[in-house]
């Protein structure tokens, strides 16, 4: 759990105020990752890694396309995925 988010480990989703979001399997996986590590940067090669099993391409925009999506359905929450410009993400308060 971090701040109003909240992973509902039996559904594989997403809870925002108690509003349950659904999520793609690796949508879930991501913002479970960016929960457990809040409020740290998370560089593209250890997203990449420990998520996709990739070694560190930095032509890859997966990351890039899942934290978009990510994002939107973050809204109306108290966080937010941030750009930590040429390095990765950080999931933190607004």
């Amino acid at each position: 759990q971090f701040l109003n988010l909240e992973v509902n480990e039996e559904k594989r989703k997403l809870v925002i105020d108690e509003k349950e979001i659904s999520l793609t399997k690796k949508e879930y996986e991501l913002i479970k990752y960016f929960i457990l590590n809040n409020n740290i940067v998370l560089s593209w090669k250890r997203l990449l890694n420990d998520l996709w099993g990739y070694d560190y391409n930095r032509d890859t925009r997966i990351v890039d396309v899942y934290i978009f999506n990510l994002r939107r359905k973050l809204k109306g929450s108290k966080a937010e995925i941030e750009a930590s410009r040429g390095i990765g993400y950080i999931l933190k308060e607004r």
